[in-house]
C-alpha cells in the first residue's frame, strides 16, 4: 500500500519524449497543487470519519519525502541531458508549520 501514493517515482509520457525538447513544462507539476491539497485537508480535517482520507494520512506520514519530492530531474530532449528542477520544494515543511499554528489557535492538534 506504501507505494501506491509515490507517483513521481515513475516516469511520465512527457518525460520520456524529452519534454519536447525542453519547450514543454513536466506533467508532475500539474500535480503539485491538488497533492497540496489533498495533504493539507488529510492533515487539517477535524472530523476523522474519512477512512480514505485517514488512510491517505497514514500512508504519506511514513515517507514525506518520497510522496512529495522537493526537486526533480527534468529531461530535455531524448540525448539524455537533465537538470535538477523543483517541484515541491519546502511548500510540505511550511504547511505543516501552517496547520500546526492553525490548530494551537483552534485548541486542536494534528492526528
Amino acid at each position: 500500500a506504501a507505494e501506491i501514493v509515490k507517483v513521481f517515482d515513475g516516469q511520465m509520457s512527457c518525460c520520456r519524449q524529452g519534454h519536447n525538447d525542453g519547450t514543454r513544462p513536466c506533467d508532475r507539476t500539474s500535480l503539485v497543487l491538488p497533492l497540496l491539497g489533498l495533504f493539507f485537508d488529510a492533515i487539517t480535517r477535524e472530523d476523522k470519519s474519512d477512512e480514505g482520507l485517514q488512510f491517505f494520512h497514514n500512508v504519506i506520514s511514513r515517507q514525506l519525502d518520497a510522496v512529495f519530492p522537493s526537486h526533480y530531474q527534468y529531461t530535455c530532449g531524448t540525448n539524455g541531458f537533465s537538470e535538477r528542477h523543483e517541484l515541491f520544494g519546502d511548500l510540505i515543511a511550511r504547511i505543516q508549520t501552517f496547520a500546526q499554528a492553525r490548530g494551537k489557535r483552534r485548541g486542536g492538534g494534528l492526528p
